[in-house]
Order: structure tokens, then sequence, then C-alpha cells
């Protein structure tokens, strides 16, 4: 057994030689040196807030072509004006309405280098605020051959505010910790780095399968258990979690 230990340390030893710069000096000189690397301490603080969601944001692609770019734009705007102007007129508020991601492309021939069509994508972003409205939606997109629905997202209304609230109770628990070492450990900790995390969102697993199955359906007039299934959805918004995570450095001082 010694002679398996004694091997362990060499090893060690042999690795940090290599690893690491070599240090030379009287013993009181080496102690001066390490006593005087810093001494860090990593704390982290994490937080929840769980929140029922009151909205869902419903994406419309409306995909429009012409044989010039200029004429597919115009279609595109057009499409999208007249879908806009029916959903404000079935009930949807006009500030819940909103364009969102856009793309165009040109349209090859197999065997020429000229374009001979260009393809126009655009996206209008609906705020629903229950199943009546989406159907409303649902309504609008089975009424145009160029409009189809691309998905939705849960949300609540007050998303901002409550990351912003996470954050700070991880800010407060990581504090929390740094007290209770002082306290316990006779030592005073001094902040040296702070790396914030994305606040996470989760949403309960059968919102999330909604929400994938039915996102990219060409027709939503074609699947109408796509409409069904989001709809149900909707109308039983369950809780979204927000959770924040951060990481504070400090440099440890012995009192």
């Amino acid at each position: 057994m010694k002679i398996y230990v004694i091997a362990i340390m060499l090893s060690v030893a042999a690795t940090i030689g290599r690893s690491e710069p070599e240090l030379k000096g009287t013993p009181s000189e080496l102690t001066g040196y390490l006593a005087g690397i810093p001494k860090v301490v990593t704390i982290s603080g994490e937080a929840e807030i769980k929140l029922p969601a009151d909205r869902a944001c419903v994406n419309l692609k409306v995909s429009t072509e012409a044989r010039s770019l200029q004429d597919a734009l115009n279609k595109n705007a057009t499409l999208r004006q007249q879908i806009s102007d029916e959903l404000k007129k079935n009930g949807i508020p006009e500030q819940n309405i909103s364009g969102s991601k856009f793309s165009s492309r040109p349209e090859y021939g197999i065997f020429s280098d000229k374009a001979k069509s260009y393809k126009i994508d655009n996206t209008i972003r609906v705020i629903v605020a229950d199943e009546n409205q989406f159907r409303i939606v649902a309504t609008a997109i089975d009424a145009h051959s160029d409009a189809s629905y691309n998905g939705v997202d849960f949300e609540n209304s007050k998303e901002s505010e409550t990351k912003q609230k996470a954050l700070a109770m991880a800010c407060e628990a990581a504090t929390a910790k740094k007290q209770l070492y002082e306290e316990k450990l006779g030592a005073k900790l001094t902040l040296q780095t702070f790396t914030e995390g994305q606040v996470q969102k989760d949403l309960p697993l059968q919102m999330q399968k909604e929400a994938y199955d039915y996102s990219g359906v060409s027709n939503i007039k074609s699947r109408s258990s796509g409409v069904e299934g989001v709809a149900q959805s909707i109308s039983q918004f369950a809780e979204i979690t927000y959770k924040a995570f951060v990481t504070v450095q400090y440099q440890i001082k012995s009192d």
C-alpha cells in the first residue's frame, strides 16, 4: 500500500511539474509568495417565479410570388393589410397585430441563371387572449391560400417585469449566502466578478407539445385537430416558470 501511495504522489508531482512553472526559494520566500496569491470563492444564486400564461402569440406567415420583386412585395403588403383589417373587424385590437420576420428569395429556372420569379415571406404576429380570438385568427388564415399558421408562443403580459424580479431575487440569494459565510467562517468577502445567466422560461410539457406539433402547418383548415389542440391550450392557460441564475466571485480576506 505504501508503494502505491508513493507512486501516486510521484505521479501527481510529475504532473504539476509539467503544467506549472518551477518555484524556487527559501521556505520563508515560498510562504510569502503563496500568501500573496488571491483566495477566491464562487457563490451562485438562483430564483424562480411562476405565473399563469395570460396570452398566446400566434404567427401567420404570408407568402406571395410574382415575376418581379416589386410586384411580389406589393402583393405581400396588400394581403397583410387585408388580413389585418379582417382581424380588427372581428375584434382583435389593432395594437395586438404587428409585423415580424421578413425574407425574400429569387426562384430560378432549371437551365437559367436569371430569376423567373420572386417569393416574399412575411410574418404577422397576433396576440390573442382567449380561445375565441384564436379562432378568429384561424378563420382569417383559412380564407387566404397565401396565408399559413406558423406556430404559437405562450406568454405572460408581465414577462419583462417578472424576469427582472426573478433576477433580483437570485442576486438576493447569492448575497444571503455571502453574509452567511462571512458570519460563520469569520472571513471578509470582497466582490471580484459577476456573471448574469439568461433568465430561463419553462412552459408546461403540454404547452410545449401544442406549440411544437402545430408549428409550420401549411393550412390550418386541413388540420382541424391542430386548431382544436391549440385552442384548448389557450382556453386552459397553465403556469409559466421563470428561472434566474447568477454567479458571483468574491476574494477572501481573513479578519
